[in-house]
């Protein structure tokens, strides 16, 4: 197996059959239009020449954070390590980059990606949790960072860090972090939404 950077318009057809046929033609959309818009990377997982498993990642360089945005592994490889992989190749591209906060979301249901991910060393918290306490919408400006309107967990992995909880708070309350992840979701989430339903 070899896992390599794939540019978007190589990757399409391959984003597109491993993620629709893994999470659904939803969730396919969603990361093809992601590709299309210029703001995901992806790697690519290969066996003989085939695509095994995919990850797409985007990195947002002016407050460090890096989002893993799907990971799909084809269910006759799955147990195998190859998730694992695409998120440490991931972590490896986005370190270059200067990037040291790492960040998915999942369902609460998702019990391997929680796994795989807590494996690796990130932390599970509840999206809402960042709320409570606090006077600010985080979870909003995680959700538009991330598009992430159904996932209720929030994975993060943070370099150097003991109290991540607060070092997310102060990351993402900022008037800079919100108008950063306004952008990203019109480009990656409201743009996509609209197209889908006509507008």
């Amino acid at each position: 197996m070899i896992i390599e950077e794939c540019s978007s318009s190589e990757c399409i057809e391959i984003v597109d059959n491993l993620i629709g046929n893994s999470m659904g033609w939803w969730h396919a959309y969603y990361a093809t239009s992601c590709l299309k818009a210029g703001v995901c990377k992806v790697i690519v997982a290969k066996e003989h020449g085939n695509g095994i498993g995919v990850g797409l990642f985007y990195s947002l360089e002016s407050i460090g954070v890096g989002v893993i945005y799907y990971v799909a592994v084809n269910e006759e490889y799955r147990g195998l390590g190859i998730g694992k992989a695409i998120v440490l190749s991931i972590e490896e591209i986005l370190s270059r980059e200067g990037i040291d906060i790492f960040l998915a979301t999942t369902t609460e249901e998702n019990i391997p990606s929680i796994k795989m991910f807590r494996n690796l060393g990130y932390e599970v918290l509840y999206l809402y949790s960042f709320d409570v306490n606090h006077g600010y919408r985080i979870s909003e400006t995680i959700q538009k960072l991330t598009c992430s309107y159904e996932d209720d967990l929030l994975l993060v992995k943070v370099e150097n860090v003991n109290k991540v909880v607060d070092y997310l708070i102060n990351i993402f309350k900022t008037s800079r972090a919100r108008r950063i992840a306004e952008k990203i979701w019109y480009r990656i989430c409201y743009s996509p939404w609209r197209r889908l339903r006509g507008y």
